[in-house]
């Protein structure tokens, strides 16, 4: 593309305009091309294995379902054109296209990346350049995103973008992640702090905008990821199979989409979690037995989480083993485990997602609304171990979508007739079962402590008293 001087010489002021504008244009889909070339060419000059995909190929870049932002001055661009979020020129056909019109931006983005000054859960489209079209009213490109729990668990629709679910009763909080990423030396891909050099968009730290795929389309097929780690920001996590799949967990198991019928993801999962991403080892790249990680909502640090053999029991520590009852077992626990889960004594290695939202959620602790194939029977709304009473119901709704809670006796109702018969206490075998969980007072007013009093991530339990188990330290989670 050469335009000669005496081309503009020759004309009159209003053709010189119309050139200028033509000429515009031709530079910009010639940039548009050269950026989407050097993207084709760039896996050629790669060693094999180390690209995760290409622009073209991710939700984004794709020439029918990819970005395409609504202002007219790109109408000709194609959909999926970098054009859509980044911005090569101060204009385009003699003004800037909106929605953003304030100026230039970091990574020559239409809009500010992310601001900080936002409210928790008063999220506007303003606060993070994701939400321009990841939000059902989105003046960029209005996308529908829904919830895990409706996407994958077969719930019935609740939030229908990702702006609306983070601001939900509780979500990760964004200016959380943005500090803990640029903490981590090794993520440079997330640095450097100072104008020139400026920080990422924190929904980076899960996905790369660039490879991510449009994964609802096929809930069921994990090579459709929408996820990259933070340690592996270059590629899709979930593809590589039995690597990166539930299913390397030997003993994991998909709970049901639709209780007693199909399977997650999508009510199309085979069972086994060979058909999704292993979740488990995708938290853990931040949320481990080592990372401190602060909470602005809990004001302190985040628990640690501990999913190996030595760590909690929904991870990969056996159900019986060294730490717990003596075998046989002098106490008998009367908490079944409700299908597709088999009786109590296995050991089931759980993804994050069974019980959490990626996003945000309803309830507190980003509990899903939706667990093994059935909607909870009430909100989750209070953290508080020491609270009894409404605390004790509302976390029982969860825990009852895979633990069975027996009829008991008249003295042990159904809401709470939970690990023993009344003669087998399993904590403490004395007079302390009224200071260790049966602490209301009088007798028989109320029920006992809620299931989060003693089931939590780290939860160590070492009261015991009474030979043969005395002083043993019993995981309780």
């Amino acid at each position: 593309m050469i335009f000669l001087l005496s081309d503009i010489l020759h004309t009159n002021s209003k053709n010189r305009r119309v050139f200028y504008k033509k000429a515009e244009r031709r530079l910009a889909d010639l940039h548009a091309f050269l950026l989407t070339a050097a993207i084709l060419l760039l896996p050629v000059f790669m060693p094999a294995g180390v690209h995760g995909g290409t622009y073209i190929s991710s939700a984004h870049g794709s020439s029918t379902i990819g970005v395409d932002r609504t202002d007219a001055r790109l109408d000709g661009y194609s959909q999926g054109n970098c054009a859509h979020c980044h911005e090569q020129h101060a204009s385009i056909a003699g003004g800037e296209p909106g929605p953003e019109t304030a100026g230039a931006a970091s990574f020559a983005l239409f809009a500010p990346n992310y601001t900080t000054g936002h409210v928790p859960g008063t999220y506007i489209q303003a606060d993070n350049f994701c939400f321009y079209c990841h939000n059902s009213l989105g003046s960029g490109q209005a996308v529908t995103n829904y919830d895990f729990s409706r996407v994958f668990g077969g719930g019935a629709i609740g939030v229908t973008s990702i702006q609306a679910a983070f601001n939900q009763t509780s979500a990760h909080n964004l200016t959380d992640i943005a500090n803990y990423a640029k903490s981590v030396a090794a993520w440079t891909w997330f640095k450097k702090d100072g104008a020139l050099n400026p920080l990422s968009n924190p929904c980076d730290g899960c996905h790369n905008p660039h490879l991510a795929k449009r994964n609802p389309s096929a809930p069921a097929d994990p090579t459709l990821s929408a996820i990259s780690k933070p340690s592996d920001h270059g590629n899709l996590f979930g593809p590589a199979s039995p690597a990166e799949r539930m299913s390397q967990n030997t003993t994991y198991v998909a709970p049901y989409s639709t209780f007693g019928a199909g399977r997650e993801p999508g009510a199309a999962g085979a069972g086994d979690g060979s058909d999704m991403p292993d979740y488990a080892g995708f938290c853990t790249d931040c949320h481990n037995a080592t990372n401190v990680i602060y909470s602005t909502r809990k004001l302190g640090n985040l628990r640690f989480i501990d999913w190996s053999a030595t760590g909690d029991k929904h991870g990969g520590r056996n159900y019986v083993d060294s730490n717990m009852y003596a075998v046989p077992l002098p106490y008998v626990d009367k908490l079944d485990a409700r299908a597709p889960y088999g009786t109590t004594g296995t050991n089931y290695v759980l993804s994050c997602l069974d019980c959490h939202e990626p996003h945000g959620s309803s309830n507190i602790r980003l509990i899903r609304r939706r667990v093994n194939g059935a909607d909870l029977a009430n909100a989750i709304t209070t953290y508080n171990p020491g609270v009894l009473g409404a605390t004790a119901v509302e976390w029982k709704a969860l825990c009852e979508r895979c633990h069975v809670f027996p009829a008991g006796d008249a003295s042990h109702t159904g809401n709470y007739y939970l690990h023993h018969s009344p003669d087998e206490a399993p904590g403490a075998f004395d007079s302390s079962c009224l200071t260790k969980c049966h602490n209301y007072s009088p007798a028989g007013s109320g029920p006992n402590k809620p299931c989060m009093y003693c089931h939590f991530h780290g939860s160590l339990i070492g009261d015991f008293s009474a030979a043969p188990n005395a002083n043993l330290q019993t995981r309780t989670f």
